[in-house]
């Protein structure tokens, strides 16, 4: 079964990652406390600098206002880090 409808099918794979994001944030909001901190690691250097500093395109903009406007509600410290190409190598047995 498909996790996205036909739509968001069709959307990047840079949105879909952001989104994600974004649901995982919302799905544990019961787990998470006030000033706890959330790291989220991709490879993908599109996903760091749009959760950082926003975009043009108004779907990851808005995606990335509503991952900000959570963390600020629940006073959550969020952050994005980049793997380095290395990273998957280094974890395969």
């Amino acid at each position: 079964m498909n996790a996205w409808n036909i739509v968001e099918g069709r959307e990047s794979s840079t949105s879909r990652e952001i989104k994600a994001d974004y649901l995982g944030l919302s799905s544990f909001k019961r787990l998470l406390y006030i000033g706890h901190t959330k790291k989220w690691y991709t490879d993908n250097p599109s996903v760091v600098r749009i959760v950082e500093f926003g975009s043009l395109k108004l779907l990851l903009k808005a995606i990335a206002v509503d991952i900000f406007k959570f963390c600020i509600s629940n006073l959550i410290i969020y952050s994005t880090k980049l793997l380095d190409s290395d990273w998957w190598r280094r974890v395969q047995f």
